[in-house]
C-alpha cells in the first residue's frame, strides 16, 4: 500500500540491493515486535483487566493494548481513509498523473497521520482508558511514550515507502501483528479457569493439557475459552479459501515489441487485493472507538452493524447484525476498491502507459495509450468493483468463522505474504 514510488536507481548489483532491503526490513520488523511487546510504563494493574475500545480491530490495526504500539498503524491508515473519502466526495481534487499532486497527497496523509497520533495519544492518556486514580505525572509519562512510539512507527513506514526495505510499513506491521497473535493464540502461557480447572490460554498447549487430563472437549471447543482448538483448525480453512480465490485471474493476450514473443498480462480477480479490507476495517474501528467514547459501552444500534458477532450462539441470536455487517463490509470494500485503484495508479490509462513503457503491446491494437486504455476498460473497472465486493464478502465470512488472528487479519496476512513473494521473486 505504498503512497509513492521507491528510491532512485542505483548502480549496485541486484543481490547487494536485495541484501540491503532485507536487512532494513528485518531491522524495522524487530523494532516493531519490540514496540508490540514492551508495556507502557506508568499505569498500575494488568492489561487483562482493562476495557479495550479497539479490541475487535487490534490485529488489523497492528496494535496491542497497553503496549508502546498502542495505536499501531491506525493513524497512518485512518489518514489515508479520510483522504480517500474526501477524494470520493470530490471535496478535494487530486490528479495522480501529476507528480506534484502525488507529492502533496503523500505529504498531506503523513501530516494528518501525525495529527491523529497526537489526538489518539491525548485521548488514551487522559480519558481513563488505563484505569482511574492515575496521577497527572503518570498520564504525562504515558502521553510521551505514546507520542514517541507513534512517531517512530510513522518514520519506519516512511523508510519502507521510500524503498529502503521491501513492501510498505502498513503491510509489514499487519503481517507482524497477525503472526504475533496467531502464535499467542497457539502458545500463550497465560491461564484461565474453565470447568473448575486452570487451562493454558494457548489452544495447542490447552489441547495437550486436555489429553493429559482425559478431557478433550473443553480445549477443543468452548465458547468461554479465549482460544480453542477449533479456532486453530479454522485458521487452515480460511487459508485454503483465500489462497484459492487470490489465484483466480484474467489473462490478457500480449506480446513483446522486441522479439514478438506472445505472452499474457494477468489481471487479478481481487484487483485491489487486501487494501479495501484494511481501509474498511480501520474506518469501522474508528466508528466503534467514537461510539464507545460517547456511550461508555460497546457499540450498539446503528454502530453495532459495523462489528461482527463472534461465535455460533451470537450469530444465531443476532441475524440482523450478521446481515448488516456483511452488507457494510461488501459496500465499503467496493467503494474503497473503486477509489483506491484510481489513486494508486491502477486505472486503465496508468496500466496502459506502464504496458507500453515495458515495450509490450496488445495484438491488433496500435501503440497508443488511449486505445489500449479503451481495451483495458473492458476489464479493470469491473475487476476493481467486483474484486472489492468479493474481498469484502470473504472478509466478513472469515470474521464469522473466527480463526486465530481473526478472520480479517488472517485474510490480509495471506494476501501480504503473497505480495512479498511477488516482490522478492521480481527482484531476483
Amino acid at each position: 500500500m505504498n503512497l509513492r514510488t521507491g528510491i532512485s536507481k542505483t548502480k549496485e548489483s541486484k543481490p547487494s540491493i536485495m541484501r540491503s532491503k532485507l536487512a532494513w526490513t528485518f531491522g524495522i520488523l524487530c523494532i516493531y515486535f519490540a514496540l508490540l511487546s514492551i508495556p507502557l510504563f506508568g499505569f498500575p494493574g494488568s492489561i487483562y483487566y482493562l476495557d479495550d475500545p479497539l479490541s475487535l480491530f487490534r490485529v488489523i490495526s497492528a496494535s496491542r493494548l497497553g503496549s508502546l504500539a498502542e495505536f499501531g498503524i491506525l493513524p497512518i491508515v485512518l489518514s489515508i481513509v479520510i483522504f480517500q473519502i474526501l477524494i470520493g466526495l470530490r471535496l478535494i481534487k487530486v490528479d495522480f498523473t501529476k507528480k506534484e499532486d502525488r507529492k502533496l497527497y503523500a505529504i498531506g496523509t503523513k501530516v494528518l497521520a501525525i495529527v491523529l497520533t497526537i489526538a489518539f495519544a491525548l485521548v488514551f492518556s487522559f480519558s481513563g482508558i488505563y484505569g482511574e486514580g492515575i496521577s497527572i505525572i503518570s498520564k504525562l509519562i504515558i502521553l510521551v511514550q505514546l507520542l514517541a512510539a507513534g512517531f517512530v512507527i510513522i518514520l519506519m513506514d516512511e523508510l519502507l515507502q521510500r524503498g529502503y526495505g521491501l513492501g510498505s510499513g502498513t503491510s509489514l506491521f499487519i503481517l507482524a501483528s497477525v503472526c504475533y497473535n496467531i502464535f499467542k493464540g497457539m502458545l500463550s502461557l497465560h491461564q484461565e479457569t474453565l470447568s473448575g480447572f486452570m487451562w493454558y490460554e494457548g489452544s495447542i498447549l490447552a489441547f495437550f493439557q486436555g489429553i493429559g487430563r482425559g478431557d478433550l472437549l473443553t480445549p477443543f471447543y468452548n465458547p468461554y475459552k479465549t482460544y480453542d482448538f477449533v479456532d486453530f483448525l479454522l485458521l487452515f480453512v480460511v487459508f485454503a479459501i483465500v489462497i484459492y480465490f487470490i489465484s483466480i485471474k484474467i489473462e490478457i493476450p500480449a506480446q513483446s515489441k522486441k522479439d514478438d514473443i506472445p505472452t499474457r498480462y494477468p489481471i487479478r480477480s481481487l484487483y485491489t487485493f487486501y487494501v479495501p479490507v484494511i481501509l474498511s476495517s480501520i474506518l469501522f474501528a474508528t466508528l466503534g472507538f467514537i461510539s464507545t467514547l460517547i456511550s461508555g459501552s460497546s457499540p450498539r444500534g446503528f454502530f453495532g452493524i459495523f462489528f461482527p458477532p463472534y461465535g455460533p450462539e451470537k450469530i444465531v441470536q443476532k441475524p440482523s447484525l450478521v446481515v448488516g455487517y456483511i452488507i457494510m463490509m461488501i459496500l465499503f470494500c467496493g467503494i474503497f476498491s473503486r477509489i483506491w485503484y484510481i489513486t494508486a495508479g491502477m486505472d486503465s490509462l496508468s496500466v496502459a502507459k506502464q504496458f507500453l513503457n515495458k515495450d509490450m503491446l496488445i495484438p491488433g491494437f496500435r501503440e497508443d495509450p488511449k486505445i489500449v486504455q479503451k481495451y483495458l476498460n473492458q476489464y479493470i473497472p469491473t475487476a476493481a468493483w467486483l474484486g472489492g465486493f468479493f474481498i469484502g464478502f470473504l472478509a466478513s465470512i472469515a470474521d464469522f468463522l473466527g480463526p486465530l488472528g481473526t478472520g480479517t487479519g488472517v485474510l490480509v496476512a495471506i494476501c501480504i505474504i503473497r505480495e512479498y513473494y511477488d516482490i522478492i521473486y521480481s527482484k531476483l
